[in-house]
């Protein structure tokens, strides 16, 4: 039930850590996000960062690698610039992606864990070369688009929707799978959909 984010590594590869990739030799690890770092100011790879590789390309996404935070233990808030220090690293990205996970996860609680991950993974913003790379993975991560539901269905998502509540998808939905509603609630498709896998109501 937990969405594991883990940061690609600050050595410069070409593919991020070992245990960043496990998905790959792991396929049921459908819960785990991989993080490269790109400069705030230009959204390119930073010269820091392991890229995503051939390997894990398909759950790794990019999140700003630099962080202002107050300097040491203060006793008091902050007043002056000297009060800060940058810090800078895909440990600084990957923490971006979780709140990201945790917003998706306040606008739609019925979520897997699974269908949390897709949902950021299917709205970022590409990145480098069009679609998914080895870079970039699937792009820069979105949470104004990530929080208004799933932009890709690659098979039926299950929406378990309880009774009572109403949830709404306003994203565009593109794929080969399907959208069916498990759940006693209701959810509303707002995009303009071209999933080609049936609509369902169970």
């Amino acid at each position: 039930g937990t969405v594991v984010v883990m940061s690609a590594g600050n050595k410069a590869q070409s593919a991020p850590s070992v245990m960043a990739g496990a998905r790959y030799f792991y396929p049921e690890l459908s819960n785990i996000l991989v993080v490269v770092a790109v400069d705030p100011s230009t959204n390119i790879l930073a010269d820091y960062s392991n890229k995503c590789g051939m390997r894990a390309q398909a759950w790794c996404l990019a999140a700003p690698g630099m962080a202002t935070v107050p300097r040491g233990q203060l006793t008091a808030a902050p007043t002056t610039a000297d009060d800060y220090a940058q810090f800078a690293g895909t440990s600084v990205s990957a923490p971006i992606v979780s709140v990201v996970v945790a917003l998706v996860a306040q606008a739609f609680p019925w979520m897997t864990s699974t269908q949390l991950a897709d949902t950021v993974l299917t709205t970022t913003t590409d990145l480098g070369e069009p679609g998914v790379d080895a870079v970039y993975g699937r792009g820069l991560v979105n949470a104004q688009k990530a929080v208004q539901g799933p932009a890709y269905v690659g098979q039926m998502f299950a929406a378990a929707v309880p009774a009572g509540v109403e949830a709404r998808f306003n994203n565009s939905i593109s794929g080969p799978g399907g959208v069916a509603v498990v759940g006693g609630g209701v959810l509303r498709l707002g995009g303009e959909n071209t999933y080609t896998g049936p609509t369902e109501i169970h």
